[in-house]
C-alpha cells in the first residue's frame, strides 16, 4: 500500500474536494484543523497518488432554473387529398445469359449447349 505519511486516505480526498469546490489552502486548514503548510503537503502528496489527476472534475458554475414555459404543441395532422405514392421497388430483367462469360473466354451459351448436351438419359438422338 502506497504510504500518505501523516494523512488518512479521507483527509487527503477532502483536501482535494474542498480544493476544487474552490476553498483556499487557508480555509481547508481551518475547516481540517491543520496548518496551512500541512494542507498544502496533504494537496500535493494527493495530487502524486492521483493516476490522471488532469480528469478531476471541475466545480460546476450554478445555471439558471429551466423556464416553466409550457411546451409548445405540435399542429394538428391534416390529411392531404393527393400524396405522392412510393417508388415500386424496380426489378430490372436478368440478362439472358453470363454476359461476363465471353470476357474470360468461355463460348457463347447457344453454342455450347448445341454442341455438348448434358442430358445423358439417351432419349435424345
Amino acid at each position: 500500500m502506497i504510504s500518505t505519511g501523516d494523512f488518512t486516505r479521507i483527509e487527503l480526498a477532502a483536501v482535494l474536494g474542498l480544493e476544487r469546490l474552490g476553498d483556499d489552502f487557508d480555509e481547508i486548514a481551518l475547516t481540517m484543523g491543520r496548518s496551512h503548510l500541512d494542507i498544502e503537503r496533504a494537496y500535493y502528496l494527493a495530487m502524486c497518488l492521483l493516476a490522471f489527476p488532469d480528469e478531476l472534475p471541475k466545480v460546476r458554475t450554478v445555471q439558471k432554473p429551466a423556464s416553466a414555459e409550457p411546451p409548445v404543441q405540435p399542429a394538428k395532422y391534416q390529411p392531404r387529398k393527393f400524396r405522392v405514392s412510393r417508388e415500386a421497388v424496380r426489378c430490372l430483367p436478368r440478362p439472358k445469359h453470363d454476359v461476363t462469360a465471353a470476357f474470360f473466354g468461355d463460348p457463347d451459351p447457344d453454342r455450347f449447349e448445341k454442341s455438348n448436351s448434358t442430358n445423358n438419359s439417351g432419349d435424345r438422338a
